[in-house]
């Protein structure tokens, strides 16, 4: 049976995995060439309330951050990833929360910043760690993970 533009299913399968293919090579070569990966974060004050402020460097200075260390990055299923987070917060509020998301359906809500997750399918995986202070200030970090099939033999 073929689609609209006259590929058949199989055809377009074969495609998505070799484009799969190609992205996971260029990751793992990324990869490889940087050593392990420590991803970037995001951050977010909850409690402007709408204000706006002049200086917003001071505001920026003042959010939390997080980053997230993946090892290994990349690897054959099934594969036990450690993360480790980082978290920082320059007005030295605590973290109160964390929300853990591998990626694969699988999500915490426990507070360590170290944790171990085993991946048993092939595949990409983007992870996210989001931190709350006390006072509502949000930080994400945000790693990648390549999963390839397993060896055979």
């Amino acid at each position: 049976m073929r689609d609209r533009c006259g590929q058949s299913r199989l055809g377009r399968t074969r495609s998505r995995r070799s484009l799969a293919r190609a992205a996971a090579i260029v990751i793992i070569a990324a990869l490889a060439i940087a050593g392990p990966p420590v991803f970037g974060t995001r951050a977010q004050d909850n409690d402007s309330g709408g204000s706006s402020m002049d200086n917003s460097d001071s505001v920026a200075a003042n959010l939390p951050t997080l980053s997230v260390t993946a090892v290994p990055g990349y690897g054959n299923a099934p594969l036990t990833v450690g993360f480790f987070a980082t978290a920082i917060d320059p007005l030295n509020k605590p973290f109160v929360s964390y929300l853990w998301n591998f990626g694969d359906g699988q999500v915490s809500m426990a507070p360590p910043l170290m944790f171990f997750h085993t991946y048993v399918t092939p595949g990409t995986y983007i992870i996210t760690v989001t931190a709350t202070t006390s006072d509502g200030r949000v930080a994400t970090g945000f790693g990648g993970i390549v999963v390839r099939p397993p060896t055979t033999g």
